[in-house]
């Protein structure tokens, strides 16, 4: 329990450097991020399965093509009604090796050029 309390530390560490607020949801081994803050590029070449999909569909397949970091879109354990409620999240597990998170913190850092000035 300790070891994935300390990974789930270094995940909290890496987003609020990235500048990104999440929710740590009890009883679970991921953060569930919320992305909106992600500028996506207008002109950015999305296959046409992932586009038809929705806004955290795209931002998932953003971080892993631009970053190689892969999160999972949640709208799918989503209620069609309730869907759009994910829209803005990607869910990033932390389960991972120390050597895999500290490969996601130093490709993240990418990241803070497509955030949203406030």
């Amino acid at each position: 329990r300790q070891e994935y309390q300390r990974r789930r530390n270094r995940l909290i560490e890496i987003f609020d450097d990235a500048g990104l607020p999440y929710v740590v949801p009890d009883g679970a081994y991921y953060l569930l991020v919320n992305a909106s803050a992600v500028r996506l590029p207008q002109d950015y070449p999305f296959p046409d399965a992932i586009a038809s999909r929705g806004p955290n569909f795209r931002l998932a397949y953003f971080f892993i093509r631009e970053f190689g970091v892969s999160g999972i879109p949640p709208a799918e354990f989503y209620c069609e009604p309730h869907r759009h409620l994910a829209g803005d999240y990607v869910r990033f597990a932390f389960c991972k090796t120390d050597e895999g998170l500290d490969a996601a913190a130093v490709a993240l850092q990418k990241l803070k050029r497509h955030l949203q000035s406030e």
